[in-house]
C-alpha cells in the first residue's frame, strides 16, 4: 500500500461509500492520473473478496480479475493510447462482508465506478442498484458510453460523468443520445439533471423544441408527452436558444417551458422532481443458510434481519446442504427486516433455487404450490412469486391485496436459477428479472392498486409443493429529492 496517508484514507473512504462530492472528484482525479493510486485501490478490493466466501463471480469482476493478472491487457487502463476505461465497482454504504456471498455480490455491483480516460468522449457509468438501462438497444452491465451512443434508462438512476466539468443523473424512463466530445447532449423524452463545475460553461442540451445552453449552472431538463420542453435552474442560470424566438435566460429559482412554437412560460419555482444524486442502498435481509446440516430453522439468525419463525410446520425444518428446502411436509416460515428509520422507494429480492430434495411424488399432487413473499409489518402479503402445480410450477407474480396474476414466466421453482424481484411502491410495479440484478431480462411484471410498506419475507409451500432456496438477499433503495 502507499505511504501518502491522504491516498490511503481516499481509497478507504471510496470503498466505504463515505467520501464527500468534493473528496470523491479528488480520488477520481487521482485514480485517472496515477498507476500506484489505481494498483493501490485494485489491492483494496481484492483483500474485500478475499475476506468474503466463495460466490459465484459476477462478469465485470471476473474481467478485472484478468486485467490485474494479465499485464500485456495494460494498454486498456485508462490514461493509455487506446483510451478504453476499465469499471470498477463501490458500494454505496459498508455492511458486513460476512451476509455470505451473494451479499458481497450486491454490495460490489450496485454501481458501476468508472474512470474517465484521456478522451473526453469516454463516458463513465454509475448506475443505482434497482437500475435497468440498455445502451443503443442493449442491456449492459459493464462498460463505457461513447459519442453518439443512445441511452434508455428503463427505471431507475444512471449518473454519467459526460466530462470531467459536467455530470448528468437520468431517472427513468429516459432516452438520451450522447454527443461530441465536449459533453453535448440530446434529450429526447424523459427528464435529466445537469451538474456543471467551473470549467464546464458553454454545455448545451438539445431538444425537440430548442437548445438549452449552461452558463455555470445545475438545472433540470424535462421533455414531456407533448413535445414540450421545461428547465429548472438551481444555480447560476441558463440560456434558451429556440429556432423561431429571441434568446431567454433562466436563472436560479426560476423555471420555464415552452414549445417548438408559441410563448415561453417562465415562473418561480419551490421545488421541483428531479433526482440529483444516486439513491441509497440498506441490506435488509441476507442469509446464504451455510449453517450445519441439521440447524433447526425456526429460531434460525440470517447473516442480516431478524430470525426465522415457524408460521406453522408439520415436522421440525432444518437446513441441508446449505439450502432451505420445504420437502416433506407443508410449511411457511417468516423472517422479519432488519428495522428502518425510514422508508424505501424500491425494494429487491434476489434469491437462488434449486431442485428439492422431493421432486418424485409432484405428478400425482395436482393441487400443489409454491411461493415466496413480501409482507408488511402486520403480517399481510403484499406480493408474492407463486409456483402452482397447473402451471408446471412456473413462477408467477401475484397481487395478494386483489389476488391478480401476472403472465406468468416459463422459469420452473425447481430449476438452479437466480432470480431477482423489484418492488417500486412509488410506481407500484413489481418486476421480475432473470439474473442477480434488474439489468437482468426482465420476463415477468404486474402493477399493484398501492405501495405498502414490505416488512418480512415469508416462504411457503403447500399440498405437496416444494421449494428449495439459497443466497436470499432483501435491499431497501432510498431516493432522496
Amino acid at each position: 500500500m502507499s505511504e501518502d496517508p491522504e491516498l490511503n484514507l481516499l481509497l478507504n473512504g471510496l470503498l466505504e461509500g463515505s467520501l464527500t462530492a468534493a473528496e470523491t472528484q479528488r480520488v477520481r482525479a487521482l485514480l485517472r492520473d496515477s498507476p500506484e493510486a489505481r494498483r493501490d485501490y485494485y489491492d483494496l478490493v481484492a483483500v474485500e473478496l478475499l475476506l468474503a466466501e466463495q460466490y459465484e463471480m459476477p462478469d465485470h469482476i471476473a474481467m478485472q480479475a484478468q486485467l490485474m493478472g494479465r499485464p500485456e491487457q495494460a494498454g486498456s487502463l485508462p490514461g493509455r493510447s487506446s483510451g478504453r476505461v476499465v469499471p470498477m465497482y463501490r458500494r454505496q454504504r459498508t455492511f458486513a462482508w460476512a451476509g455470505g456471498g451473494i451479499a458481497a455480490m450486491a454490495a460490489l455491483s450496485w454501481v458501476t465506478f468508472s474512470f474517465v480516460g484521456s478522451r473526453q468522449s469516454d463516458v463513465s457509468v454509475v448506475v443505482s442498484p434497482d437500475s435497468h438501462y440498455e445502451v443503443n438497444g442493449v442491456a449492459v452491465s459493464s462498460g463505457v458510453l461513447k459519442a453518439g451512443d443512445l441511452i434508455e434508462v428503463k427505471h431507475g438512476v444512471v449518473s454519467l460523468a459526460l466530462t470531467k466539468h459536467v455530470d448528468a443523473t437520468l431517472e427513468g424512463p429516459v432516452t438520451l443520445r450522447l454527443g461530441d466530445r465536449q459533453g453535448r447532449v440530446e434529450l429526447i423524452s424523459g427528464s435529466a439533471f445537469f451538474d456543471i463545475s467551473p470549467g464546464g460553461a458553454g454545455f448545451e442540451v438539445h431538444s425537440p423544441a430548442g437548445i438549452i445552453r449552461d452558463i455555470g449552472t445545475k438545472f433540470g431538463v424535462s421533455v414531456l408527452e407533448s413535445g414540450e420542453v421545461e428547465t429548472h435552474v438551481d444555480e447560476g442560470r441558463v440560456e434558451v436558444e429556440r429556432q423561431d424566438g429571441p434568446k431567454l435566460a433562466v436563472t436560479a429559482g426560476y423555471s420555464a417551458s415552452w414549445g417548438k412554437s408559441g410563448p415561453v412560460v417562465s415562473r418561480k419555482t419551490s421545488e421541483d422532481s428531479y433526482v440529483r444524486f444516486l439513491p441509497n442502498e440498506t441490506p435488509l435481509l441476507v442469509d446464504n443458510f451455510a449453517d450445519p446440516d441439521g440447524t433447526a430453522l425456526d429460531g434460525k439468525a440470517p447473516k442480516i434481519g431478524q430470525k426465522w419463525k415457524a408460521d406453522f410446520e408439520v415436522e421440525t425444518t432444518v437446513i441441508r446442504n446449505g439450502r432451505f428446502d420445504t420437502s416433506g411436509s407443508p410449511r411457511q416460515f417468516t423472517a422479519a427486516f432488519e428495522p428502518q428509520k425510514e422508508d424505501g422507494s424500491v425494494y429487491i429480492l434476489t434469491f437462488r433455487s434449486h431442485p428439492p430434495d422431493h421432486l418424485g411424488d409432484k405428478k400425482d399432487q395436482h393441487d400443489a404450490e409454491e411461493s415466496i413473499s413480501l409482507k408488511d409489518e402486520k403480517g399481510v402479503p403484499l406480493v408474492s412469486l407463486v409456483a402452482r402445480a397447473d402451471r408446471k410450477h412456473h413462477w408467477q407474480l401475484k397481487d395478494e391485496a386483489t389476488g391478480r396474476l401476472s403472465i406468468g414466466t416459463r422459469l420452473s421453482v425447481f430449476d438452479d436459477h437466480t432470480l431477482t424481484l423489484s418492488y417500486d411502491r412509488r410506481r407500484g410495479v413489481v418486476s421480475l428479472f432473470d439474473g442477480p440484478s434488474p439489468q437482468g431480462t426482465i420476463i415477468d411484471d404486474l402493477t399493484l392498486d398501492g405501495g405498502p410498506v414490505p416488512s418480512a419475507i415469508s416462504i411457503s409451500n403447500t399440498l405437496g409443493g416444494d421449494v428449495s432456496v439459497d443466497d436470499i438477499v432483501v435491499r431497501m433503495v432510498t431516493y432522496q429529492r
